[in-house]
């Protein structure tokens, strides 16, 4: 049982029972290692005891910019979607979960499988906005996740908000909205960093402070096997550790190991005097201690925290300098130590580390050199990988080759990574987050090793900043152009791209046709023709006919407005332009069906116009 937080639990457990629609979430908030997850824990095993229904999901360091990761990955235990499962049999079950909650599957379908990268041929996808897809996303996942308890008020626990992704934590804040309290109870977890404007007036704040000595000495007994401890062992442990519950438990740890108890009258006291007994001054340092008594084995746990605090025991082996025999063997005694803990068993092994400050401490206990060298060799794994799974870990690819100092290849792959979230239509902000790390890598390569820097890759960056930009935050904001122009200054000292100039030329033109500057616009309209026909794509060829229909538009040219739609209709694919809208989310033959009405109009034609 959780010592000292009895209060605690017992006002979670009465929030579960109530039946009241406009409740609150439950935000248990504290400093590392104060007891947050031991307190959910408990909290979970009583619901569950009680015939509850709980479903519980994690952020982790790792993945924060990987949009809706910790709620997409409670969605595929939930449905017993597995990693390795084929596409059809994926799709078959998401189709059958949407039907059960009441979506429109046609609809539905096609936008949640485009989040496993899933094509779907049964259903056509139509193009919608950024900002109905958001809307219709979230609420697919809400009627998802309220299905879960089946009639029964459940709770619904996520932990480590300070570790959240922006895409997941705007989904939060709209279940909260929704008033949803007498469904399930959202139990969530962060440490004080985690501050954010609207979860103020949603979440009830259960703020843990430290243990007192009265709570100390039964935490401290519980890890000495029950056996009281005397009051001079207490007053140290106190002391010390100002009432952090895992830095009690791991200093008892430490003097019970190091042989600085002795057991007289089936008590424990201290062998010297409290004056006598050197204690590492930080939480880490402690953790730090007692990982270095593991000896060789002190090698595995600092690659397995390379890694991240979840990692998988295939890419623990494959990325060891040790035999698999003898990782397995160091990760049996991690276990009986309680360092980490075997999660499950989909795909393989998985573990986790105890605590995130476990794991903290075993990556700080290497030098530079070596953690290269680790991050290096994961690196290499993962890549290997991809011929099975061209898109999974992009993001984890991209940050050990960063973490290597393997520049050209952490770029590489952050811009992947980047194009990839940008592609879920919702992941703008994780998007432009992975765009900014490979511009900052470019910046350095620029002063540094220039001999790896190469500029089409930073045009191309600066374009998909700003197709970023627009998608997030609208045409009008100032960054855009800037990187447009700058992506300009760039191709101009290299040779011919005719897909970037594509995308500068139609990027800087959607600016230009913010501001109303006919003139440039029409300037951009000739570079993009004449980059359009050198590629011979007839994609790039409608976006041309597009743009260069409302130009003359407002340029007042409305039959010569009406002849570019039409070349923009017989150029179009509309099937294809469905399945992969371009970049600033706007359509070509919806763009200009509605171009040509209005100059029907200025021309007199009204009924054509309508039609």
């Amino acid at each position: 049982a959780t010592i000292g937080r009895d209060q605690e639990i017992k006002i979670i457990l009465d929030r579960w029972k109530q039946k009241n629609p406009d409740q609150k979430g439950i935000l248990v908030r504290g400093q590392a290692g104060i007891g947050k997850s031991k307190l959910i824990y408990e909290v979970k095993q009583q619901v569950l005891k009680a015939g509850g229904v709980v479903h519980h999901c994690r952020c982790l360091p790792e993945y924060q910019n990987n949009a809706l990761h910790p709620i997409f990955e409670m969605i595929k235990r939930h449905l017993d979607i597995q990693e390795t499962a084929k596409d059809s049999a994926i799709v078959a079950k998401l189709e059958q979960a949407l039907f059960a909650v009441g979506c429109d599957v046609a609809l539905s379908l096609p936008i949640l499988c485009s989040w496993f990268s899933i094509p779907v041929k049964k259903y056509t996808s139509y193009p919608i906005s950024h900002e109905k897809r958001m809307k219709m996303i979230l609420e697919i996942l809400e009627k998802l996740i309220l299905d879960i308890g089946k009639q029964r008020k459940f709770v619904f626990i996520i932990e480590d908000l300070h570790w959240i992704d922006p895409t997941s934590e705007s989904f939060l804040q709209q279940l909260l909205q929704q008033h949803v309290g007498d469904k399930c109870l959202l139990l969530l977890s962060a440490r004080p960093q985690f501050t954010s404007d609207w979860i103020t007036g949603l979440v009830e704040a259960i703020e843990l402070s430290p243990l007192d000595k009265r709570d100390i000495k039964p935490l401290v007994e519980s890890v000495l096997d029950g056996i009281e401890v005397s009051d001079e062992v207490l007053q140290l442990i106190s002391e010390r550790t100002d009432g952090v519950a895992l830095y009690a438990e791991e200093l008892t740890y430490m003097l019970y190991e190091k042989k600085m108890l002795k057991l007289v009258n089936n008590t424990y006291e201290l062998i010297d005097t409290i004056e006598e007994i050197e204690v590492p001054p930080t939480l880490t340092g402690l953790l730090q201690t007692r990982l270095e008594s593991i000896g060789v084995a002190m090698e595995t746990a600092q690659l397995a925290a390379t890694i991240g605090r979840e990692f998988s025991h295939d890419l623990l082996v494959k990325s060891s300098l040790k035999d698999e025999a003898l990782v397995q063997a160091d990760l049996d005694l991690f276990l009986k130590a309680n360092i980490i803990y075997r999660r499950r068993k989909v795909n393989g092994t998985r573990y986790m580390f105890s605590h995130a400050l476990i794991s903290d401490a075993a990556f700080q206990s290497m030098t530079t050199k070596p953690k290269k060298q680790a991050h290096h060799r994961i690196a290499l794994t993962l890549k290997q990988e991809l011929k099975k799974h061209p898109k999974r870990n992009i993001q984890r690819l991209a940050h050990h080759f960063h973490e290597a100092d393997k520049y050209k290849e952490a770029v590489k792959f952050y811009n992947i990574a980047a194009d990839i979230e940008m592609q879920k239509k919702l992941g703008h902000a994780e998007s432009l987050n992975l765009t900014n790390k490979a511009l900052s890598i470019i910046e350095l390569l620029k002063m540094n090793a220039p001999e790896d820097y190469d500029n089409l890759v930073e045009a191309n960056l600066r374009i998909h900043k700003a197709a970023v930009l627009t998608n997030k935050s609208g045409w009008s904001h100032p960054e855009i152009i800037e990187n447009y122009r700058q992506a300009r200054d760039v191709l101009e000292d290299t040779t011919s791209n005719h897909q970037l100039e594509f995308a500068l030329a139609k990027g800087m033109w959607i600016y230009e046709c913010t501001q109303g500057n006919v003139i440039e616009m029409s300037k951009l309209t000739e570079k993009m023709t004449k980059a359009s026909k050198a590629l011979q794509n007839n994609s790039y060829l409608a976006q041309t006919y597009d743009c260069l229909s409302q130009t003359q538009f407002f340029e007042g040219d409305f039959e010569g407005c009406i002849q570019s739609c039409q070349l923009c209709y017989s150029t179009y694919d509309q099937e294809q332009g469905r399945q992969k809208l371009v970049t600033d989310g706007l359509d070509p033959y919806i763009v200009c069906k509605s171009f040509e009405a209005l100059a029907r109009l200025f021309l007199g034609q009204v009924d054509r116009a309508i039609h």
